[in-house]
């Protein structure tokens, strides 16, 4: 049975593509057979997350099939079925009756049986943002996908991707070709924890494949955990409802840009081909764009932001704990030797025992592959880990670099990078347990175990280091929580690697966070004020959430620290004009700030990706604003800045505005998280904004709000 709805708004969450009856028959259009699947959030929900399904049935799924996450749908005149699990919901639309209004990025379009009839009869076309890009340029550039989960089994397509793991096949040789794939992911995967991005049935598993003509294992590339890639004319094929395949055509293109081996903090706007590094695959030529490198700067600065708190992994153990089991698990090694002679083996370590020598000479391809790369210092993951020997081996035998303990698929090893959480744990064991590693990787260190410094800094933390610290100790400190709520924050006993109970740990994780702590006691050098806070009664985050259930728009908020500020990227801000976009003034769109005057920009009338000239500067950043365990983000989106105190187009284009601005940026960074008396509590203006472009629960920009700065004394 099912039951009719009149009204659901709702949010894309995601979904695993459209799915198509494997047989049809000769005289039923094709179309009528499709299905499309999305979870959403409805709103008002009180339901768990991925509880919401809206299924869409033949000719809807056809024309929906570029909705991603993010997108916003309205939905009219749908059944809901009337399922019988208590807490799960499931919306219908199939038919002529229902109607579909989808909001994107300030985009809307609505889709009902008028439009239904003169799509079908092709009077009419669906706009270019509701449609899936095409494989060749369109103009003079290159459309992409703007989500894995809306690739077409047998089409061509151009794609942004994240590496995530190496293909556990290995590489192959294969009627005069050698290939190699390695997993990838994607903001498709933003509602799942990292440690199931793998291994998800609600997901494909998406793979990109290398290739390269001759018996020439070595020359493929090898790629890191978090790198990203462009593809252009890959073709897909699909093996539904588990892989789906990005295959290399003769004629397609394939670019890599390793990820920083530090946290990133610059502006993805500031960053020209020298700050983005880039190597080609395949393919002769390659050329960059503003927005390309803005693109890369994003997906850089979303793995890191996931991959820095939270595990890979959910089978990862120390090598101790796997000496001790039979069981099967993953590891993350660093690699302290390489012998090619009689046979490829590594010698590494964890921390957990002094070091381990290591069998990757199987498969021969694979090891061949891998021996072309492999460097002392590097840190692998290697997956599906057993040990040889009996359980309860002595360690004794294991700390030599000549005595072979385990033998490990060498198909099964991926590059990781510096910054990732399980890297960092290991790190930190290692310089409690005293293990020897290369003295050049020693200088790099830090002595927080998810923070690594970048290159030219000084040796004292920085504020977004601060604040991280500061969100680690609170996480040590609040009560656990049960993972089934659908949270992914690690608690305190997550983030510790697994160590044997008998062995006395010489520090614990709270020492480093407690040195941050004592650094970032002082008086602040900056206060955020508003008009508003003597005129309204102003509430705490805790309550904001409240206010907005009462129908509250407008708030003044109090008593609060700034945790974060971030650019348009999402990465930590440190420049002024990292904080400036070019927004068009025809579609709305932003892009990256120009990097001269604005009026010499106006009048050579550049042409911007989205293909209109007209733009004005506006400063687009967010805060993270925090008090006790509430985290609230707001967003400045305005010509003029009070917190800066200049505007857009004097920080791009006025040096002496641009130092001004900085100034204030900088002391604002300093007071990261940093505790206040009552008398220096900041107080902030905001209004709630519920446009087509945010989620289903709003969002919250600052006004009329100032930053003051305070003297020393």
């Amino acid at each position: 049975m099912a039951s009719s709805r009149g009204k659901v708004r709702c949010e894309i969450l995601y979904h695993r593509g459209i799915e198509q009856q494997e047989s049809v028959p000769e005289d039923q259009d094709p179309r009528e057979t499709l299905l499309l699947r999305i979870c959403v959030r409805s709103a008002g929900s009180d339901l768990p997350a991925g509880s919401e399904e809206v299924q869409l049935h033949g000719l809807w799924a056809a024309l929906l099939q570029s909705a991603g996450p993010g997108d916003l749908l309205e939905l009219e005149r749908v059944q809901e079925a009337d399922d019988e699990e208590p807490d799960s919901r499931c919306f219908s639309v199939h038919g002529d009756q229902p109607a579909i209004t989808v909001h994107r990025e300030g985009y809307r379009y609505r889709l009902d049986k008028d439009t239904l009839e003169a799509l079908k009869k092709k009077t009419l076309l669906l706009p270019e943002w509701l449609r899936l890009p095409p494989a060749k340029k369109a103009g003079k550039v290159y459309k992409y996908h703007s989500w894995l989960c809306t690739l077409r089994d047998g089409a061509d397509a151009n794609l942004w991707a994240v590496v995530w793991e190496s293909s556990r096949q290995g590489p192959q040789f294969d009627k005069g070709w050698s290939r190699h794939a390695f997993v990838v992911v994607d903001p498709t995967f933003e509602h799942f924890p990292c440690a199931e991005w793998s291994t998800t049935d609600k997901l494909p598993l998406f793979s990109v494949t290398t290739s390269i003509e001759g018996q020439k294992v070595e020359r493929l590339p090898h790629l890191t955990v978090g790198d990203v890639i462009r593809v252009h004319r890959a073709r897909i094929a699909a093996k539904m409802p588990r892989f789906i395949n990005i295959r290399q055509q003769s004629f397609s293109g394939m670019v890599a840009f390793p990820c920083p081996e530090e946290l990133l903090e610059a502006d993805a706007a500031d960053a020209d081909d020298a700050q983005v590094p880039h190597w080609g695959i395949q393919g002769e030529t390659h050329t960059l764009v503003p927005a390309d490198r803005a693109r890369v700067r994003q997906l850089q600065a979303w793995v890191q932001q996931r991959l820095s708190k939270e595990t890979m992994s959910q089978y990862l153990v120390m090598l101790r704990d796997l000496l001790e089991s039979s069981s099967q698990r993953d590891l993350i090694v660093q690699v302290l030797q390489v012998e090619s002679v009689p046979r490829l083996r590594l010698v590494v370590t964890d921390g957990s025992i002094p070091s381990i020598s290591l069998d990757v000479s199987q498969p021969a391809l694979a090891a061949k592959w891998l021996a072309s790369d492999v460097k002392v210092g590097q840190w692998l993951r290697i997956q599906q880990v057993r040990s040889t020997g009996p359980s309860g081996i002595s360690l004794m035998a294991a700390s030599g670099p000549g005595s072979e303990v385990l033998t490990v698929n060498a198909a099964h090893i991926t590059k990781v990078p510096l910054w990732c959480l399980d890297v960092q744990v290991r790190r930190q064991q290692i310089e409690e347990s005293g293990a020897s590693y290369r003295a050049e990787d020693k200088a790099q260190l830090s002595p927080r175990p998810s923070i690594s410094a970048p290159s030219g800094t000084a040796a004292a933390p920085s504020p977004a280091a601060q604040q991280r610290a500061l969100a680690r100790a609170a996480r040590a400190q609040a009560p656990r929580e049960s993972r089934s709520s659908g949270d992914t924050e690690m608690d305190e006993d997550e983030e510790t690697p697994p160590v044997a109970r008998e062995t006395p740990r010489a520090a614990r994780p709270e020492a480093p966070v407690a040195a941050s702590l004592t650094a970032v006691t002082g008086r602040p050098k900056t206060q955020l004020s508003t008009i508003y806070v003597n005129t309204i009664l102003p509430i705490r985050l805790a309550d904001v959430h409240d206010a907005a259930a009462r129908g509250e728009r407008c708030m003044a908020l109090s008593n609060f620290t700034v945790a974060r500020i971030c650019d348009v990227s999402g990465a930590d801000a440190t420049s002024a004009q990292s904080l400036v976009a070019t927004r068009c003034c025809c579609c709305g769109h932003t892009f990256a700030a120009p990097d001269q005057h604005v009026r010499a920009v106006k009048r050579q009338r550049k042409v911007w990706p989205c293909g209109h000239w007209l733009f004005r500067l506006q400063f687009r950043f967010k805060l993270a604003l925090q008090q006790d365990e509430h985290l609230l983000w707001v967003f400045v989106a305005d010509e003029f800045s009070g917190l800066l105190g200049e505007t857009a187009e004097d920080v791009v284009g006025d040096s002496a505005a641009r130092a001004r601005a900085q100034k204030r940026l900088d002391a604002l960074r300093e007071d990261l998280s940093k505790p206040r008396m009552q008398e220096l509590s900041n107080s902030m203006a905001v209004y709630r904004h519920d446009g087509p472009d945010t989620t289903v629960f709003g969002s919250y920009v600052v006004c009329d709000t100032s930053l003051e700065l305070l003297p020393e004394n």
